[in-house]
């Protein structure tokens, strides 16, 4: 189960958590470039596995705080 914040659950199943690996690696990416959805997917799950329902929930958590949008082809791009 992915939550929020919740202290009776695995800190690793937050949304903050997932949300800062996922920073971390976009950070590797110059302002403004792209990457396809699931080769996101893939690039993380290298170092740390993340459900892809995780993955989609932290998605949704760095766009509404506007660090990512999506291009036209609907990948996705870094705003930071």
């Amino acid at each position: 189960m992915v939550t929020i914040l919740d202290k009776d659950s695995n800190p690793t199943n937050s949304v903050y958590y997932t949300g800062a690996i996922m920073i971390d690696c976009l950070a590797q990416y110059r302002t403004g470039s792209s990457i396809d959805f699931f080769e996101f997917h893939s690039e993380i799950c290298k170092s740390h596995y993340i459900s892809i329902h995780q993955y989609i929930f932290a998605l949704d958590w760095l766009y509404l705080l506007a660090l990512i949008e999506t291009d036209s082809k609907g990948n996705i791009k870094k705003c930071f």
